[in-house]
């Protein structure tokens, strides 16, 4: 009888291991020094009256968690990304190799620091203080808690061969894609209860929300994959 043949795993370099370890080091530090902190996040997510509170109490964007937490969100949504790459042979994949989880990672974390930055802009330019503040904070519970659930996908993608990879790739998308529709109607609710024109909420998804989820598309669709 012959013998079976191995299946190997996808995920096979070090250092993707060395990222997870991390991430896990950072939550864990949290969970311990920070009991209750991972709990109120997750009830942040469904009541704004609680997101409201933390903000007054200063735990969200400005408690010193929230570096942990935003870089294990990025960590974690670049590994997704590099592991995607390498699934349906991005030509960049092939041209920057491993660097291009550091690549990943860091246009990641620029993507939402730029937003920080813009949205405070808008805030000075047009008076409009709290909603921004808060949807922004909104938008980093939803963030943060993106980055815990794609922790168990990328352990799976550890253990799996390249055939089960798709079906965690498309589990992942479908959770940001749900994900992104909560934190879409949450903060246009936030806006229509505090009576911001129409038009600063269409101006503001178009150029922040809408239009850099298609400039991604189109490059997954076109030149990444193109030789």
């Amino acid at each position: 009888m012959e013998a079976m043949e191995r299946i190997q795993p996808f995920l096979q370099e070090d250092w993707m291991l060395a990222v997870l370890l991390l991430v896990l080091v950072g939550l864990a530090f949290i969970r311990f020094a920070y009991p209750k902190r991972l709990q109120r996040l997750l009830q942040a997510l469904l009541r704004v009256r609680i997101l409201l509170q933390l903000m007054r109490e200063e735990m969200v964007l400005t408690h010193h968690t929230a570096v942990i937490l935003f870089l294990s969100f990025s960590g974690t949504s670049a590994l997704l990304l590099y592991l995607a790459a390498h699934h349906f042979g991005w030509v960049v994949a092939e041209a920057l190799g491993p660097a291009l989880f550091p690549v990943l990672f860091g246009v990641i974390t620029l993507v939402y620091v730029g937003k920080i930055i813009v949205v405070k802009t808008i805030q000075v330019l047009f008076l409009i203080q709290s909603v921004l503040w808060e949807y922004l904070n909104y938008t980093f519970v939803v963030n943060a808690l993106l980055g815990i659930v794609w922790i168990p996908l990328l352990m799976l993608a550890l253990v799996s061969s390249s055939g089960m990879l798709q079906a965690v790739l498309f589990v992942a998308l479908g959770i940001f894609a749900l994900g992104w529709l909560i934190r879409m109607g949450q903060g246009i609710l936030l806006a229509f209860n505090q009576r911001v024109p129409g038009v600063y909420i269409i101006l503001y998804l178009c150029a922040l929300e809408i239009l850099p989820l298609l400039v991604l598309a189109k490059w997954v669709l076109s030149g990444s994959f193109e030789a």
